[in-house]
């Protein structure tokens, strides 16, 4: 067996299309409605986002047939992270022996990339995810990984935020994200994520919060300059959100106030003033994800209208 990584604009996507829908054929997460041609559109997509994403391939030898694939995720900070399901195997081969090579491979991105941890989301949409689990679990674990994190993926829909009354306390100033700089609000990200209870920030070093924190404020195409805002408090930032829009969906977070103003409705008052801003652009749905151990947040967000719908595990590799 050949193991080898590549960058997405250098694979063969008819070749990886057929592996991704054979594989799927026989295993919990077939569809009726998944076609090659589908498949292929969907590569082709991840190809044109250039090296944000790269392959580590497996190829029989002396055939070159594929048998697997794993796709890593490289645009966030020090971390690499797995797509959902991967890798992905042919069902024709010793599939375990597969993933695993696949797995102790993607290790190696971590000396040629700068990465310094690797990040494996499991999403339990189902029963048949739950099924998935049982297979992907196993094979992380032996290559190393640990549970580190579990979150909720809660959404809502955009109008019913929007009937939501809040008022705000007292001498706070309400300024858009686009006049505060990233440099202005990295410590004040930092602080509110190391003084909560999300242990998958906790898990982090040092630098990987900081590389996590810069891709959270990374002003892209889906950044929400109306709807990103902060909170200020005799010229002090203690709050702070940032919106983004894509598809229709509105995505939230980062959210978070410092722990001197927790307790006085100030992230209510956060998430439904972004949603205020975001009303001439009438979108569909509100979604984030919290973690499983952030109780006042899981409150909060509940009283809000949002449901949990599936929970997510956090698999991680550090050497």
């Amino acid at each position: 067996m050949k193991l080898k990584i590549q960058k997405m604009d250098d694979i063969d996507v008819d070749a990886y299309a057929r592996l991704i829908y054979e594989s799927r054929q026989n295993s919990p997460l077939r569809s009726e409605d998944r076609t090659i041609d589908g498949l292929k559109n969907a590569m082709k997509e991840m190809v044109g986002q250039g090296e944000s994403h790269v392959m580590i391939a497996a190829q029989d030898e002396p055939s070159n047939k594929v048998l697997g694939q794993l796709v890593v995720w490289l645009d966030w900070g020090e971390i690499g992270v797995s797509l959902p399901w991967q890798p992905i195997v042919h069902p024709e081969t010793d599939q375990e022996s597969v993933a695993i090579a696949l797995i102790e491979h993607a290790k190696l991105l971590l000396e040629s990339h700068s990465l310094t941890r690797l990040e494996i989301w499991m999403e339990l949409k189902s029963e048949l995810d739950k099924a998935m689990s049982s297979i992907y679990v196993p094979w992380y674990e032996k290559s190393g990984f640990n549970l580190k994190a579990k979150e909720y993926f809660m959404d809502v829909q955009f109008a019913k935020l929007n009937e939501l009354n809040y008022s705000l306390p007292n001498g706070i100033e309400v300024v858009s994200m686009a006049d505060v700089s990233n440099d202005e609000l990295m410590d004040i990200v930092l602080e509110t994520f190391r003084r909560g209870s999300d242990k998958w920030v906790i898990s982090m070093t040092e630098s990987q919060q900081v590389g996590s924190a810069e891709a959270w404020l990374k002003r892209d195409k889906t950044f929400d300059s109306d709807a990103s805002i902060v909170f200020m408090d005799e010229g002090k930032v203690v709050g702070y959100n940032v919106m983004r829009l894509e598809d229709n969906s509105v995505e939230v977070g980062p959210i978070g106030v410092l722990p001197s103003h927790r307790g006085k409705g100030l992230g209510r008052a956060l998430l439904l003033e972004s949603v205020r801003r975001l009303r001439s652009k009438e979108p569909e749905s509100v979604w984030l994800t919290v973690s499983t151990d952030n109780a006042p947040a899981f409150k909060l967000y509940s009283s809000l209208g949002f449901e949990n719908k599936y929970q997510i595990l956090i698999y991680t590799w550090m050497p």
